[in-house]
């Protein structure tokens, strides 16, 4: 019986834990292993991708709840799923990793062009702004605001790592 529990555990796929275990002593490692102290800014940028991720996924949820913002649902799944990228790209140094890493983690012009043509679609449908909003109108729509400004943080966070850190795609 041991022998089969052996077996079972062999072929089960390894769980990922939610922390390290290690002991970091406050450091922690970039995706082509380089070791950094987590006061170091990409950590910055990495929690505030993180963060704006978290904040999408509960606009989704709050939108997926009205139907007639079913595409909306879908553009806000795809930014997700992009910012996994962002943040993939975020923690790999342009100038200090492997081409296969930087490859693997390389932010796409054309998602960023689709993302601005969403942009202009839903900004061309709304009335000329003349002033600041008031961050109303329902669960979804504040959720959106929310995630909005974590977006505007997350973008001036990346904009204080080195040039040589993120790609210029990343950094529009």
């Amino acid at each position: 019986q041991q022998k089969q529990q052996q077996q079972q555990q062999q072929t089960q796929p390894k769980q990922t834990s939610v922390y390290t275990k290690t002991g970091d002593k406050g450091e922690s490692s970039l995706f082509n292993g380089e070791r950094k102290h987590k006061s170091n800014v990409t950590f910055d940028a990495l929690g505030d991708v993180d963060e704006l991720n978290s904040n999408i996924g509960v606009a989704f949820e709050k939108c997926r709840k009205i139907s007639k913002l079913s595409e909306t649902c879908k553009q806000l799944e795809w930014c997700m799923a992009m910012l996994l990228n962002v943040g993939s790209h975020v923690a790999t140094p342009r100038s200090r990793s492997s081409a296969l890493k930087l490859a693997r983690t390389d932010v796409d012009v054309e998602s960023i062009k689709k993302l601005e043509r969403w942009i202009d679609e839903m900004q061309s449908k709304l009335p000329r702004l003349t002033c600041f909003l008031v961050p109303i109108g329902g669960e979804a729509c504040t959720s959106l605001h929310v995630a909005r400004c974590g977006c505007r943080r997350a973008g001036r966070t990346i904009l204080k790592l080195p040039e040589t850190e993120v790609s210029e795609a990343c950094r529009t």
